[in-house]
């Protein structure tokens, strides 16, 4: 009888040490990286919304992102997520932004788009071409 009541007590363990495990695994994920140039700015930053390409402006990309969002919510909030998003990148542009929210599933809309930044008159050579 003894042996039947350690069983479960090290089955206990084991699943503990593997929770564990995973949940230090997915820590290890961090954050989307940043461009350097453009360090992460702050919730709520200014960020312009293209629904095309971007055109007049010279700037850099930095990279892409995504907000997926309970349909409750609605389109502007999930745009606000898009651009709170946008500002963690560094950015202060996002286009390609479609003109309606996909709806992945019945309760879930979601925005995507391309995050970049404008370029300032004195950047030099060695920095990366802007499109």
């Amino acid at each position: 009888m003894k042996c039947a009541a350690k069983e479960p007590r090290a089955v206990a363990f084991r699943v503990a040490r593997s929770m564990l495990v995973i949940a230090v695994l997915a820590s290890c994920g961090g954050s989307a990286k940043t461009d350097a140039r453009y360090p992460p700015r702050p919730e709520g930053c200014d960020v312009k919304v293209f629904r095309g390409k971007v055109a007049g402006i010279t700037y850099d990309d930095i990279g892409h992102v995504d907000s997926i969002c309970g349909s409750d919510l609605g389109p502007e909030a999930c745009l606000a997520e898009l651009k709170n998003q946008t500002c963690k990148l560094g950015g202060d542009i996002v286009y390609d932004v479609p003109d309606e929210p996909n709806q992945p599933s019945p309760d879930k809309i979601s925005y995507t788009g391309r995050v970049a930044h404008t370029r300032t008159a004195g950047r030099g050579p060695d920095q990366p071409k802007a499109r």
